[in-house]
């Protein structure tokens, strides 16, 4: 319970100082007419929050673990990666940075993955399916992210993944177009569960079902 309390303190303390400095940061901005960093630098304090919000709604107690590991990820990816532009000041600072998330978001992934177990915990039968799954979600929001960033360097004059000098343009347009895909295929899966209808996915998929019984 001390070592508990003593890192609620420090957490306290952390968020004060990271609060008056975006808050600096924000007027620098604002000074220099960079409205864009001066919006990332004001909403910066509020993504360190996002763990306590998510406690709320769920209704549990805040881990201090997790906490302090957000802290820490926010601070690097979003603090200084974007609203001090290290992506761009810093050598390998997006790489790095990426790298984390990927380990970050897998980890995630296994605590969503959790929660939708009934039992509330993880066997050696489901522990592949664990892992496909916080695999693949952290891999979605890698692909999220690439189309903010992509849709960012159409709509203003920033080019986080330098689309102009590189032509990435046919890349990020079959992602977006397989997204359209998949979120289209939504339909009819959620036609067939919530209404009992079918069309050729459907069929497709209990004709499998059948197969495989």
């Amino acid at each position: 319970m001390e070592l508990e309390g003593r890192t609620r303190r420090m957490h306290r303390i952390y968020f004060t100082l990271h609060g008056v400095f975006c808050l600096a940061l924000f007027l620098y901005r604002i000074l220099h007419a960079e409205i864009y960093f001066a919006v990332l630098a004001l909403a910066a304090p509020f993504f360190l929050l996002l763990p306590h919000l998510i406690f709320r709604v769920f209704r549990k107690p805040p881990v201090a673990e997790m906490i302090t590991l957000w802290f820490l990820y926010s601070t690097l990816a979003f603090t200084i990666g974007m609203a001090l532009q290290g992506y761009h000041i810093l050598p390998y600072y997006d790489k790095l940075v990426h790298t984390l998330s990927g380990a970050f978001f897998s980890f995630l992934g296994l605590l969503i993955f959790i929660l939708l177990m009934p039992q509330r915990t993880i066997g050696k039968a489901e522990s592949r399916v664990a892992a496909a799954f916080s695999f693949s979600f952290s891999m979605m929001i890698a692909a999220v992210w690439e189309i903010y960033e992509y849709i960012l360097s159409l709509f203003t004059t920033l080019d986080p993944q330098n689309v102009l000098t590189t032509g990435v343009h046919d890349t990020m347009q079959d992602i977006l177009v397989c997204l359209i895909g998949a979120v289209l295929f939504f339909l009819p899966e959620y036609f067939y569960f919530r209404k009992g209808r079918k069309d050729l996915f459907m069929r497709a998929y209990e004709a499998f079902l059948h197969s495989i019984k």
